[in-house]
């Protein structure tokens, strides 16, 4: 990138060019995404100004950003927000960036819990706060507790709580997720995104993802099955006789999570994910 006037339909042709030959995936996106950034524009208000000049300033911001990028760093660090569900959540790399497959779990959630009429909501393992954040969105009339280990992660989901207007109905623990278990109990529905993955799947991830999101919110050091074990395990003490909860694991821990769920005697519903394959479960008590 020279000193050359550009224009955003140059920039565009250009940036995805030159990210693509850098080995990232889905370099038009990725490029339609950093200069809107920079152009404080949306995607399609970039198509709405091709002939549009940019200037050295944003150009140098630009540059600064497609460097970030080409090191590995994941696109929506860069862009300091994602969006789930329609909610605007900040992200940072204390706490994982929010997946597409947790927003599918999160649309049945929804859908299962407008029968729970729930009061008592638990996310365990928050992170950013996205899913409480929308439990609370959606079902005002209750308490929505949102725990972590990671006090800089609360930190954050305090902040995405307070951004989206439902900060005065949520509480912050910052809890290991596996003591709160042993210590509560009443809960009409509970979601939870744990950290499944095995450490050899996590020596194997995209640098992208092992080397700039949060380790612990990854793996569990072990086969990935700890937490999930222990969340089981307390299932029919914390939650309320018909309540539920939803849990999301790895793609190929379907059958284990059924028999998990049936050697504690709990009911289990497994879902599919965008990609069909097995994500998520919804848990009852018999």
């Amino acid at each position: 990138m020279n000193d050359k006037t550009w224009r955003i339909l140059e920039l565009l042709k250009w940036g995805e060019e030159w990210l693509g030959k850098k080995g990232i995936e889905q370099p038009r996106l990725n490029m339609e995404f950093l200069l809107g950034h920079v152009m404080e524009k949306k995607r399609v208000e970039l198509y709405l100004a091709f002939e549009e000049t940019v200037s050295q300033e944003k150009l140098v911001e630009l540059k600064e950003l497609l460097q970030r990028r080409i090191t590995g760093e994941p696109l929506m660090y860069i862009l300091g927000e994602t969006e789930f569900h329609g909610l605007k959540i900040k992200v940072n790399p204390s706490a994982m960036i929010p997946r597409s497959e947790t927003e599918a779990m999160m649309d049945e959630v929804l859908k299962e819990a407008a029968h729970l009429n729930p009061q008592k909501i638990a996310d365990l393992g928050t992170g950013t706060g996205c899913l409480a954040i929308l439990l609370a969105k959606h079902f005002p009339q209750a308490h929505v507790i949102a725990v972590d280990i990671s006090e800089k992660a609360l930190s954050l989901a305090r902040e995405n709580a307070e951004r989206n207007q439902v900060s005065e109905k949520m509480h912050f623990l910052c809890e290991d997720i596996l003591r709160w278990l042993e210590q509560n109990s009443g809960f009409d529905l509970i979601v939870a995104n744990p950290p499944y993955i095995s450490l050899e799947e996590f020596n194997n991830l995209p640098s992208s993802v092992k080397d700039h999101e949060p380790r612990t919110a990854l793996t569990d050091e072990g086969d990935g099955t700890s937490f999930l074990k222990r969340i089981l395990a307390g299932m029919t003490r914390v939650l309320n006789p018909q309540g539920a909860a939803f849990l999301e694991f790895g793609w190929q821990m379907g059958p284990w999570i059924a028999d998990a769920a049936q050697e504690n005697n709990l009911k289990a519903k497994i879902y599919k994910d965008i990609h069909g394959l097995d994500r998520f479960v919804k848990i009852q008590c018999p």
